[in-house]
């Protein structure tokens, strides 16, 4: 069997080290919500289920703005940053369109309702409405009347117990901007055929704003994250699975 060798004038050169790695963190969904566009209108839509105009500016770019009726953050289990679960309740993508239409250029802006701790937020709320004298003299009244001891609808008990949840939730402030390929399936997406589009074509720089101690981590880390269209429950979303980025200790 023939062999082959590497030439003896060819030198390798060894990989460099010190690059950072990802650690998965958050998965981010966004649904897409109306569209309102600026600059001069086309003679047709841009993405005809959502923008009744589309323009270009100055640059020649297309500009729509997309609002975000809803979305969620869920955590990745294993990740070992903060944990949250947390419902979008209000959102944006001001999104350019390249003149070429080859690219988009994302600016995502929103605020999550997050509620910290739910295991330690519930607690037994007891109330006293009445003496309990006046509750047991109704009680011996009914004894005295029937024979049985028992509980009228006109006397109601002189305690009430519930469990209530004590704390209010708390918002976070999240953005990322991105560029991403208008591939012919995504394409067609403009062209009014919504669906799920693999990974591949978008990716961005997340950051994050909080006011809690305990989720100061998300202030303090670079975060990356690689984005695709999906088609979920109904509802057109765009969604990002954002990674932790790691700094690296190796050493050339």
């Amino acid at each position: 069997m023939e062999t082959f060798s590497q030439p003896k004038d060819v030198i390798e050169h060894p990989q460099p080290s010190g690059f950072p790695s990802l650690e998965p963190a958050y998965i981010l969904k966004l649904v897409v919500g109306e569209g309102t566009t600026v600059g001069t209108p086309p003679t047709h839509s841009a993405f005809g289920f959502l923008i009744s105009r589309a323009g270009e500016v100055h640059s020649g770019s297309t500009f729509v703005h997309y609002s975000t009726p809803g979305g969620s953050i869920e955590t990745i289990p294993s990740f070992t940053g903060p944990h949250i679960s947390a419902e979008v309740v209000f959102g944006g993508d001001w999104i350019y369109f390249d003149p070429d239409k080859k690219q988009t250029r994302m600016n995502v802006k929103g605020v999550a309702k997050y509620a910290p701790f739910p295991w330690r937020s519930w607690r037994w709320d007891f109330r006293v409405k009445r003496p309990l004298i006046c509750f047991l003299f109704d009680r011996g009244q009914d004894l005295r009347r029937s024979g049985k001891w028992e509980r009228s609808s006109n006397s109601p008990w002189p305690w009430s117990v519930k469990l209530t949840n004590g704390v209010k939730p708390q918002g976070i402030n999240f953005a990322y901007t991105g560029v991403s390929i208008v591939s012919d399936e995504v394409a067609e997406i403009f062209n009014h055929h919504p669906q799920t589009i693999a990974f591949g074509s978008s990716t961005t720089a997340n950051t994050f704003e909080v006011g809690s101690s305990d989720l100061r981590g998300l202030e303090n880390a670079t975060w990356a994250g690689n984005g695709r269209f999906l088609m979920e429950d109904g509802f057109f979303k765009v969604e990002t699975r954002i990674s932790r980025v790691v700094a690296s200790t190796d050493m050339d």
